[in-house]
């Protein structure tokens, strides 16, 4: 969690922004959290490996792992691998199916030429060099 501390909060979300793009640029889409990671501790934020109380964290990937290392109980956390798949896979129509077959790297190539465009306005030393 970020609170403000004396301007300690822009630097970090002015660092995050920066490796967000960066990372989106060089295909590095797969786990996202590292640039929220690198920023913080590049803005001096202390990192801390605990878990906030009321708030359970989940990811299918983590918790599969947790559970075949025996550090984690599957029954519990049945309900959200269930949610899960029902985000996933929802039902699609077949129209929309294949709506969504035309249009994802469609909209996938617009967003990449935009940021490319952007980011060659903004600060192209850093983002292209």
């Amino acid at each position: 969690m970020v609170t403000r501390d004396s301007g300690r909060e822009l630097e970090f979300l002015d660092y995050w922004e920066r490796l967000a793009l960066y990372a989106e640029l060089n295909g590095l889409h797969k786990h996202p959290a590292y640039a929220i990671g690198l920023a913080a501790v590049k803005a001096g934020f202390p990192i801390r490996h605990d878990e906030m109380e009321g708030f359970d964290f989940f990811d299918d990937r983590i918790e599969k792992v947790r559970i075949k290392n025996g550090q984690s109980e599957p029954a519990a956390k049945q309900k959200y691998f269930a949610t899960q798949e029902n985000i996933e896979r929802r039902y699609r129509s077949l129209p929309h199916k294949v709506m969504d077959k035309i249009m994802q790297p469609l909209c996938h190539h617009y967003h990449t030429v935009r940021l490319q465009v952007t980011t060659s306005l903004t600060d192209s030393d850093f983002y292209h060099h």
